[in-house]
């Protein structure tokens, strides 16, 4: 399916409409652009909308789409499966939602208040496929501003970054998988580390948090990224936050930019599971960075990834059966500069 936002708002939605995903509570294709605020009984009705994200699997029949308005909501329709998991939106069976709908526990969670202002969600990020996750940006809500994440989706292998790595209970609406928050994580001190997990000093907890910001100090997070597409059930995320600061979360396959976390084994995030539940610092980085994507969509053990410095030299690191280094075809950790920029940064 394709959509388009036009100079009002308004969201236009045509192609294929299988699994409902047009919006328009019909299942027949759309071979013309049909206006989304003008459906009936659809919950954008007079809502402006800023931004769209979709995504789809290893099918064409499992497209699921989120829109983003300027009354700070996130509204999902489309494919549903396992009770509304990569939607969003809990609910007691399967059938796809043909209208769009709000995500599920907002009030709580996007939209709760903090500091005497309810939160607005402002930035929306997906990652790809048909097991997927949805994170969403806040504004803060009340001053001091303290812009939060919270997380919606598959959460094995700690894909969430909410701390939890299985599936949860499809019985409640309550459960992690519908709006957790993202937590960050330190490992504490590395040469304590052990084989049974002990790390002394370790530092978990939400963003904010006075020890997680004295320790780990991490920014308004400006872009999540992920590797993840098709039908795969495990993917790396990285999310870069203001400072140009990098941290990773999910399945790692061996390339990881926290090579510290597990001092029993450096490629494991947790015991031998080779995950992280929670946002990790990336302590390593030559320098902050200014940008940071995936470069290859293929196997899930072939992760490479490439980052834009802010001085303007890009790295890559990861899987490099293909030459992504350009310069010899080995798997390697970390980050490796491949060109410097003389005529402008990229």
């Amino acid at each position: 399916c394709y959509y388009a936002i036009d100079e009002v708002g308004d969201v236009w939605a045509w192609g294929n409409n299988n699994s409902k995903e047009v919006g328009n509570n019909d299942t027949t294709d759309a071979k013309l652009p049909v206006r989304l605020q003008g459906v009936t009984n659809s919950a954008l009705a007079g809502k402006v909308v800023t931004h769209i994200q979709c995504c789809n699997g290893e099918a064409g029949n499992t497209g699921k789409t989120w829109a983003l308005t300027t009354e700070g909501k996130v509204y999902v329709w489309g494919y549903v499966e396992d009770e509304g998991h990569y939607t969003g939106k809990y609910q007691t069976n399967n059938n796809d939602l043909g209208l769009p709908v709000e995500l599920s526990n907002a009030s709580t969670g996007y939209n709760s208040v903090v500091n005497g202002t309810a939160q607005k969600a402002v930035a929306i990020w997906v990652s790809g496929g048909r097991y997927n996750n949805i994170w969403i940006q806040t504004d803060g809500g009340g001053t001091p501003s303290q812009p939060k994440i919270y997380c919606y989706g598959r959460v094995n292998g700690g894909q969430q970054g909410s701390g939890v790595t299985s599936t949860p209970p499809t019985a409640s609406a309550e459960g992690t998988a519908f709006g957790a928050e993202l937590k960050f994580r330190d490992y504490g001190d590395q040469v304590n580390n052990t084989t049974t997990n002990t790390r002394p000093n370790e530092i978990v907890g939400f963003q904010w948090a006075t020890d997680v910001q004295e320790n780990i100090g991490p920014g308004r997070i400006v872009k999540i990224v992920t590797n993840a597409y098709a039908s795969n059930t495990d993917a790396t995320i990285f999310a870069l936050d203001e400072f140009g600061q990098v941290y990773t979360w999910g399945y790692n396959h061996g390339y990881t930019l926290a090579p510290f976390s597990e001092g029993d084994d450096l490629l494991d995030g947790a015991a031998t599971e080779g995950f992280h539940q929670a946002a990790t610092p990336c302590w390593s980085l030559p320098e902050p960075m200014a940008d940071i994507g995936f470069t290859g969509y293929q196997a899930p053990t072939q992760n490479g990834f490439i980052f834009i410095g802010k001085s303007g030299t890009c790295y890559v690191g990861g899987y490099n059966g293909w030459s992504q280094a350009a310069d010899e075809e080995v798997s390697f950790n970390g980050l490796e500069p491949i060109w410097t920029s003389t005529g402008g940064k990229p």
